[in-house]
């Protein structure tokens, strides 16, 4: 068993039928830095580095080959599997409990962004209450079913409605309508005329009840998106439940004797409770196609429309209870989180990265910013549900309690000048050679009738310590500006998991309540601001250096537009 941190090489023996840029190394789905081996002759070998950092859990050491030997080992085209073996990887920068709570922020996220963005379009709901786990989903979908059977059954008398259809035989003519003269003039039948001791027949029609209301539409669609929860719910109990098992060996180790292992402690259980809810799901959702198959629902068509309280949901019991059973599953999450429980899946720094920037919104959000929009952040499922992502490009944009405006960049493209002028961007950096940068996160607060906003540029560091290293690929956003003005950035920030609050790599400044306090002429400043996750998946609040530094961020903007700067 490896820690993250720790240094290792590889060497692979036999190779001298291929040169050495044929052969790379890749993490699971991670392809590392630099993957390639160096060729000593009958030996290729990798160079002795932490090869595992940001990795957790079994990691597969796949071991590659490309017959082109002018292939680049960072290419995609070409590469064949050869052979790989597991690597057991526990955590070093972050405790579990540290990482579980990071994931719980994540998924806890969701809620409260959504509540101020796409609440009041949820079936007429305020708010967003909460973002559905795993677990969540199956046992939300167990609630609604159950109350939906119920109200079904107590159905005396569905509602209906009366339609005309078409009937299979014709009917004795009376007064004709345009329909059946241009039926029967297609025929060859003069309508005017009597033929025979009988009357002519025309095409039938008929009178019926049907079942096909908006109620019985929106109780059908509550079952469909039920069972698209629950098929949904199932495979990412699959998922969690397949990594728990393959972490076992690791986990499942006796450390102490008369200690419990992390796997009895904390996998077991939550092993059991998986795959109870993947029994559980597929039986609710043979429940919701019966009830969908049933007389009452069997005609009803589907809607995407709002869920509203029409008179039926009020007035009668059976259609008040299935009227209470829909919102109540709304309510318990409107909101899922991207890929839920394979978050485990992702690389430490790259949940870290996405739970700094979320840190940030959550820290304008207790400042009493609202969320006014979501560029790409959240993905609609149909007219109720939603999904919570952060692609490259993602954006929030906030509105202030006093009319300031706050936007939160992830993983913007910063483009040479001509280059961002041609794409429409915000920002550009003054390489006129370089390629395209992409910070972590770019923040902008913006005071009513300030001329500048105050912009910093945030880049996440998973490490426990922030070295001169870091800021090797860091300085360089110092010549981060806006397409408008040119004006650069103000404050470029190392976000990592260090103790120590907000320090600066020059000693003259200092961080205060009400932002940044330099000497005169300070043109840019850099500093790091430690965020680390809750010590617990119980725990709430927000990170101490994320409150901190958008407290003074606010502030200072607040200070900038009051003396005019």
């Amino acid at each position: 068993m490896l820690a993250e941190g720790d240094v290792v090489h590889f060497q692979l023996h036999g190779a001298d039928a291929l040169p050495a840029s044929a052969w790379r190394l890749r993490l699971g789905d991670i392809l590392p830095h630099e993957p390639g081996g160096e060729d000593f002759g009958h030996v290729v070998t990798w160079k002795r580095r932490p090869w595992f950092n940001c990795c957790r859990g079994r990691v597969p050491v796949v071991l590659e080959r490309n017959p082109d030997p002018e292939a680049h080992s960072s290419s995609q085209a070409g590469w064949e599997h050869v052979l790989d073996g597991p690597a057991l990887v526990s955590p070093s920068k972050l405790t579990d409990e540290q990482w579980d709570a990071m994931q719980a922020a994540l998924e806890a996220a969701a809620p409260g962004l959504a509540s101020d963005l796409i609440g009041h379009s949820s079936a007429g709901l305020r708010a967003v209450r909460g973002a559905r786990t795993t677990l969540d989903e199956v046992q939300a979908a167990k609630a609604a079913i159950r109350q939906l059977r119920r109200a079904l059954a107590l159905v005396d008398q569905p509602l209906a409605v009366l339609k005309s259809a078409a009937a299979s035989g014709h009917r004795p003519l009376g007064r004709l309508d345009g329909a059946s003269v241009k039926a029967l003039v297609r025929q060859g039948v003069d309508p005017r005329r009597r033929i025979g001791d009988k009357a002519p027949r025309g095409p039938a029609r008929r009178i019926e009840a049907s079942l096909d209301v908006e109620e019985h539409r929106q109780i059908a669609s509550a079952l469909l998106s039920a069972r698209q929860a629950l098929a949904k719910g199932i495979e990412r109990a699959q998922t969690e439940a397949a990594e728990i098992t393959a972490d076992r060996p690791w986990r499942d180790r006796v450390f102490k004797p008369g200690e419990a292992t992390l796997y009895e402690r904390l996998d077991k259980p939550r092993l059991e409770k998986l795959e109870a809810a993947v029994d559980t799901g597929t039986a609710l959702r043979l429940q919701a196609r019966s009830l969908l198959g049933g007389a009452i629902l069997s005609g009803a068509g589907r809607t995407t429309a709002p869920l509203a309280p029409t008179s039926a949901f009020e007035r009668l019991p059976a259609y008040r209870l299935a009227y209470k059973a829909m919102t109540e599953w709304l309510m318990d999450g409107q909101v899922l989180v991207e890929a839920g429980a394979s978050m485990r899946l992702k690389p430490t720094n790259r949940m870290y990265e996405q739970w700094v920037f979320l840190e940030l919104a959550a820290g304008l959000q207790g400042l009493g910013f609202t969320l006014e929009e979501a560029g790409t952040v959240f993905r609609q499922m149909g007219k109720r549900r939603y999904v919570m992502d952060l692609p490259r490009g993602a954006t929030l944009s906030f509105k202030g309690p006093v009319g300031q405006q706050a936007t939160l960049r992830y993983e913007p493209w910063i483009r040479p000048l001509n280059a961002a002028r041609q794409a429409g961007d915000e920002y550009f950096h003054g390489k006129a050679h370089d390629t395209a940068w992409s910070p972590d996160v770019i923040l902008e607060i913006a005071s009513p009738e300030a001329s500048n906003p105050v912009t910093v540029v945030v880049d996440a560091k998973y490490a426990r310590d922030v070295r001169p290293e870091h800021w090797d690929g860091v300085h360089k956003y110092a010549g981060i500006r806006r397409l408008a003005d040119q004006r650069p950035v103000e404050q470029v920030w190392i976000a990592a998991p260090v103790a120590g609050g907000i320090t600066f790599t020059d000693d003259m400044l200092a961080w205060t309540a009400s932002g940044l306090q330099a000497p005169p002429g300070t043109a840019i400043a850099f500093g790091v601001v430690g965020m680390t996750p809750a010590g617990s998946a119980k725990a709430t609040g927000l990170a101490a250096g994320a409150k901190s530094l958008v407290q003074g961020l606010v502030a200072q903007a607040r200070l900038a537009n009051a003396s005019g700067l």
